[in-house]
């Protein structure tokens, strides 16, 4: 059997371009994608409402079949992803951000895993581009983090090494470091809209529960970081600092988590749910008592959130 018939067998992919305000980036993110050796790509941008010229440059580089859609109003990061979710047309979802790209061979490399049925999700190195010497100091790699990682694996056993350490951090990658089934994503809920920054990691916490997660080891994307780009704003402005506490009650909350990861997650409340007392009432001084009552609300609102996905599941 020849390349081209291997790679025409792979399953089918739809790639998401989320885009928002990225007119000077979104080329260099769509040129990467058409230049994939995967035959059986489908590209689906989805711009949230830019006053900018990025969904015109995406009409004028996509292929007949490929879709470009505007958003009436915003709705913001974690939203917009899930618009794309909403719309994509192929079991296999892959995002690049509008300001990231893909390297040669990503989409037939994580596609070719998914060979059995219980594949979740599938993640790679990246390559950082970033002229921020603390980010590339912690952020440059990831999957280093965990202790005994394979080309496939339980992905309730990462799920629990990750909760045991106190989910800290993006341990997998960005959007366009992961591929991941749509039907897994809508399952769970997809992207969790009360998130800033950690709505990725979330999901690819509850996207992969029960099933396999597997890795191709070499960079298969590259990621741009400068102090422009949206994670960067949040992390500046600080606007991430309910995220992780969120993160692991909705851990706790999820009866389909491995139960030693919902337990250390309990623990870890102990910890980060009075952190977050302290952080809201060190906020603006206008904002104070309004995030105090989203901290002794988090609980509630992930357990309800919890049930309503459990509810649309059964």
């Amino acid at each position: 059997m020849d390349r081209n018939q291997r790679v025409h067998r792979l399953p089918s992919v739809t790639v998401c371009i989320p885009l928002y305000h990225h007119a000077d980036t979104v080329e260099r993110a769509l040129r990467s994608v058409l230049l994939q050796d995967h035959d059986d790509v489908e590209i689906l941008v989805v711009d949230d409402a830019s006053s900018d010229r990025g969904a015109e440059i995406a009409r004028g580089l996509i292929r007949d079949g490929d879709r470009v859609v505007v958003n009436d109003v915003r709705l913001g990061a974690a939203g917009n992803h899930n618009r794309c979710i909403e719309l994509a047309r192929n079991e296999l979802i892959q995002f690049v951000h509008g300001d990231d790209e893909l390297l040669p061979g990503a989409l037939s490399s994580l596609a070719a895993t998914f060979t059995q049925a219980d594949v979740a999700m599938a993640f790679a190195p990246r390559r950082v581009v970033s002229d921020d010497p603390e980010f590339l100091r912690w952020c440059s790699v990831l999957h280093h983090r965990f202790r005994a990682l394979g080309t496939v694996n339980r992905a309730d056993d990462l799920i629990t090494e990750y909760m045991l350490r106190g989910a800290l951090n993006n341990w997998f990658g960005e959007p366009t470091s992961v591929m991941f089934r749509r039907s897994h994503a809508v399952r769970a809920g997809g992207f969790h809209t009360d998130m800033v920054q950690s709505f990725d990691m979330d999901l690819w916490l509850h996207v992969s529960a029960g099933g396999r997660i597997t890795f191709v080891d070499r960079e298969l994307s590259v990621r741009h970081h400068t102090g422009t780009t949206l994670s960067a704003a949040n992390q500046s402005e600080w606007k991430e600092w309910i995220d992780r506490p969120r993160l692991i009650w909705a851990v706790v909350a999820d009866s389909a988590m491995p139960w030693r990861a919902r337990l250390y997650g309990a623990i870890w409340t102990l910890n980060s749910h009075p952190l977050s007392m302290v952080y809201a009432l060190r906020g603006p001084r206008g904002q104070r008592l309004r995030r105090l009552r989203l901290v002794l609300a988090l609980p509630f609102h992930e357990f309800a959130r919890a049930r309503r996905l459990r509810a649309n599941r059964d």
